[in-house]
């Protein structure tokens, strides 16, 4: 049985048959900051499907809780980062799977 295991376990791992699927992503993920209402507007005219990766820059930080309190993301989904498109610019990033 081991042996089996054993001679299974690379043409799985080079097959991805174990690696995890990425999210599509959703239309309204962009490169420019926004506001939270700006996001909430463009998903909806986008019409994101289900569990498609929402990812944007925001221009204050305090409209990612907006953002997050807005019921537009899966519970858990929320993740903020540091988000640098030149060296000068440093908004921050916004990411989460739509509910």
């Amino acid at each position: 049985m081991r042996l089996a295991a054993v001679l299974i376990l690379p043409w799985l791992l080079a097959s991805g048959a174990v690696q995890a699927q990425e999210p599509p992503r959703c239309a309204a993920s962009g490169e420019t900051p926004v506001t939270a209402e700006q996001v909430i507007a463009a998903v909806r005219q986008a019409n994101c499907p289900s569990g498609s990766r929402l990812q944007v820059p925001m221009t204050v930080a305090g409209q990612a809780i907006q953002l997050q309190m807005s019921g537009l993301c899966q519970e858990g989904s929320v993740r903020t980062f540091t988000w640098r498109p030149s060296l000068e610019t440093r908004p921050l990033g916004f990411s989460c799977l739509i509910r």
